[in-house]
């Protein structure tokens, strides 16, 4: 019986690592809004910020791949601080992102009413 556990636990360690891999992975490159803002993922370490023409590292990140959509939190550092950005992301198809940033509490859902709802298009 002890086998049988050993054996699920390792089945779905692997399941979970293999699902964030493939999210991470469907997630590199550019990807903008109509007005040029958005994000540029590079790799699992390089992720970059577009607003206002300007192109900001983000310092940290954190994609949770287990919900749906995407709990996407990232810190920027600036002059004025560090600033701790919760977000939604949700991935319509293969060039079509759906995101939104909430300033403070971030509900489990898209929710019009919390925010601007942006729709990045993955730029080659």
């Amino acid at each position: 019986m002890k086998k049988i556990y050993c054996w699920l636990l390792c089945l779905l360690f692997v399941a979970t690592a293999t699902a964030q891999q493939r999210g991470l992975k469907q997630l590199l490159g550019r990807w903008e809004s109509a007005d040029g803002e958005g994000i540029e993922l590079v790799d699992s370490t390089r992720l970059f910020l577009l607003y206002h023409g300007e192109k900001k590292l983000v310092s940290d990140y954190q994609i949770d791949f287990t919900r749906s959509p995407y709990w996407f939190d990232f810190t920027l550092k600036d002059s004025s601080g560090i600033h701790q950005i919760k977000s939604l992301l949700l991935v319509v198809n293969d060039d079509l992102l759906q995101w939104q940033i909430f300033e403070d509490f971030r509900p489990s859902e898209f929710d019009p009413s919390k925010g601007e709802m942006i729709y990045l298009k993955r730029r080659r």
